[in-house]
């Protein structure tokens, strides 16, 4: 699962999505996004964030999970990483 449903980065090309994904890279945060499957097709996104650099000012102080559902996968991977950051 971790290795074929891993999704590249470099090929999401939402702007809105690259954006967030992108705002968390300037923040040392790592992002890791897997596309689970539905047996409806809906688009269901794992989302994993860890920080790169840890510094005094910690944001996060262990690694978070988050997942979500939606009608569009630039969606529901937003959803996954926000349902993520506030873990």
């Amino acid at each position: 699962f971790f290795h074929r449903q891993r999704i590249d980065p470099e090929t999401i090309d939402d702007p809105s999505l690259r954006d967030l994904l992108e705002t968390l890279a300037a923040k040392n945060v790592l992002v890791g996004l897997w596309q689970a499957l539905s047996p409806l097709g809906i688009p269901v996104v794992w989302c994993h964030l860890l920080e790169d650099e840890p510094t005094e000012t910690v944001l996060l102080d262990h690694p978070a999970d988050g997942s979500a559902a939606g009608f569009s996968f630039a969606g529901a991977a937003a959803d996954a990483i926000y349902e993520a950051a506030q873990a």
